[in-house]
């Protein structure tokens, strides 16, 4: 999973009320400003902004965010260039003036806090730091429900005395999107003791028009419908780009739905497009979802990244970015794409700056620490013609490259029958959803807090075996439809699962 980013990406899920901070460009810090918060900058001296990779002057560059600006100056930051993530502080400073304390700030975000003790609320997303305050002699469990007994996961942590306190840094507490996850003490867990739970809301989109929702294979996705829509899946961004099937069908304008079965994510380096069918436009009843590929920088010679591909890079040392003519570190230098970053420090490139054309394959290394298997990688992308025409046996032995799908294709879970349809999304609370048994067992309330009908958000195998509470009889059929990816084709290159 992805830490999400901002608000229809996923929104920037800080745990904290967005505000303005106001900083005297100067020195200062102390500067609280988390993820979300817009950040108001006063020059007090003919100073840039310039990313440093701790307190020092000399500690490393890591960018310039702002070009020199004369003392009077004034500007505001809306979109997270000098904010912080839960748990992090980041270091600014001015390349020419830089002191111990002068010209220089320091932006942080305290981490998600958790009283342990009992709290079944915590907001912490993926890349959040989690800092835990023992209150009583307890480990970390992790469990699959609430329920002090509803199953174990493993041991996070073991036993800690009231009183210590230990911050997480590597998603061990926190969440993905649409996520919850349960935490208990093995021996004193209780309804509301000694336990916790962690959560992260679903990615939204406001539909409407957005381009580029950020939501990866596991993530839930909120949509909020802006007007009288259904949800279409399509080839391209085009309105007429050619239909792939319908998602959802229409509802009225207020309307709010969640996805949890991968029905709008994306796979790693996949973009899919959806429109209302009768209302699409080039900004408008559209939105598009993706996914980026991922690269441990660290080592990885067989990255798969084809043009227009966006590609996330984790850095696992202190590197720059060069691209080179072959493998080897000295086969020659085609110049620097990024410059040094340090380990920890993430980065998502989507203008093609590290994605292959069909038939190419590029290689970049850090040019100080660049070793045969070490601190470089390689991305490729197969030749349009290498899948084309090849049966499912031939197609599986070129499996790195390519993809077999299937004649048809299961897009959904409908009722089975007339008797077993039930407008339950018209039921606006769990007491209403649950009258009548559930409605004869045909409704379900879940932890989205919407009442669904029973067959929605099924897969394909739990579809087809599906019983009802009321006459315990099969409930729901799938939907399916032709494959427009049928048959060999390059990985990536359609965006419908095979």
């Amino acid at each position: 999973m992805f830490k999400s980013q901002v608000a229809l990406a996923i929104a920037s899920l800080a745990i904290f009320s967005s505000h303005a901070a106001d900083l005297d460009y100067g020195f200062n810090d102390n500067v609280l400003a988390c993820k979300g918060d817009s950040v108001n900058v006063n020059w007090e001296g003919f100073h840039n902004i310039h990313e440093t990779l701790g307190s020092s002057c000399d500690s490393g560059d890591m960018g310039e965010i702002e070009g020199y600006l004369e003392n009077g100056t004034g500007k505001t930051y809306s979109n997270d260039e000098l904010s912080a993530a839960p748990g992090e502080r980041r270091y600014f400073k001015c390349s020419a003036h830089c002191g111990v304390q002068s010209s220089r700030f320091e932006v942080y975000c305290p981490p998600v806090e958790v009283d342990y003790g009992f709290n079944n609320n915590v907001l912490a997303c993926k890349g959040d730091s989690v800092k835990v305050n023992w209150k009583g002699f307890h480990n970390i469990h992790e469990s699959v429900g609430s329920g002090c007994d509803s199953g174990d996961m493993g041991e996070i942590e073991t036993y800690y005395s009231s009183g210590h306190a230990e911050t997480y840094s590597s998603d061990e507490l926190s969440a993905a999107p649409g996520e919850r996850r349960y935490f208990k003490c093995s021996a004193h867990c209780g309804v509301q003791s000694s336990r916790f739970e962690v959560y992260c809301p679903s990615v939204e989109v406001d539909y409407g028009f957005n381009n580029n929702v950020l939501a990866c294979k596991g993530d839930s996705v909120k949509v909020n419908w802006k007007g009288y829509h259904n949800i279409h899946e399509t080839k391209g961004s085009g309105c007429d780009s050619g239909d792939m099937g319908e998602v959802e069908t229409y509802w009225k304008g207020g309307t709010e739905k969640t996805f949890l079965n991968d029905e709008l994510s994306a796979a790693p380096g996949e973009r899919r497009y959806f429109k209302c069918s009768a209302h699409c436009g080039e900004e408008a009843s559209r939105f598009e979802v993706y996914c980026p590929v991922e690269i441990d920088y660290g080592f990885n010679n067989n990255v798969l990244a084809c043009t227009g591909t966006s590609i996330r890079v984790n850095w696992k040392g202190f590197h720059n970015i060069h691209e080179t003519k072959g493998s080897g570190c000295d086969s020659g230098d085609l110049g620097e794409k990024e410059t040094y970053l340090s380990s920890g420090h993430t980065e998502t490139y989507s203008s093609d700056e590290l994605s292959a054309a069909p038939g190419e394959r590029r290689y970049f290394k850090c040019s100080a620490h660049c070793g045969e298997e070490a601190s470089r990688f390689e991305t490729y992308c197969p030749s349009a013609d290498v899948c084309s025409g090849l049966n499912k046996k031939k197609c599986k032995l070129v499996k790195d490259s390519c993809s077999f799908g299937k004649s048809k294709i299961f897009t959904g879970c409908k009722a089975k029958k007339t008797k077993y349809v039930h407008d339950c999304a018209q039921h606006d609370n769990e007491d209403m959803c649950a009258e009548d048994n559930y409605h004869k067992g045909l409704c379900k309330f879940g932890t989205t807090g919407l009442c669904s009908h029973v067959c929605e958000h099924l897969g394909n195998k739990t579809c087809r075996k599906f019983k009802n509470t009321h006459d315990n009889k099969k409930t729901c059929k799938p939907i399916k439809q032709k494959n427009p990816c049928k048959g060999c084709k390059p990985k990536g290159s359609c965006s419908i699962p095979q």
